[in-house]
């Protein structure tokens, strides 16, 4: 059986999506003890949680600057705003979809 997990590095990944951030697969296919699997793929789990998680921090408060601007008048800057805020979820969606 073949698990992959997306790798989520420690690198600054707030202004790119997955295809430039590189998003390599790690296989654990090496891995022969239940145990360390196991530990292998929590590990996994949390990291993917934390990385999901600070997108969408990230996200709303992109969200809550263009709702400023939109109040302001400034509707070409909310725009703006809500157009990366579309892309850096769709990026995350498709970052995290299981294929």
């Amino acid at each position: 059986m073949t698990l992959t997990v997306k790798d989520f590095s420690g690198s600054d990944e707030s202004s790119t999506g997955p295809a430039e951030r590189g998003c390599p697969i790690e296989t654990f296919d090496h891995v022969t003890d239940p145990m360390a699997l196991r530990s292998l793929l929590v590990n996994a789990h949390w990291l993917a949680r934390t990385h999901a998680l600070r997108t969408i921090a990230q996200q709303a408060a992109m969200l809550d600057d263009a709702l400023h601007a939109i109040r302001a008048g400034r509707t070409e800057v909310a725009t703006e705003f809500v157009e990366r805020v579309i892309d850096a979820l769709r990026a995350e969606h498709d970052y995290l979809a299981v294929r």
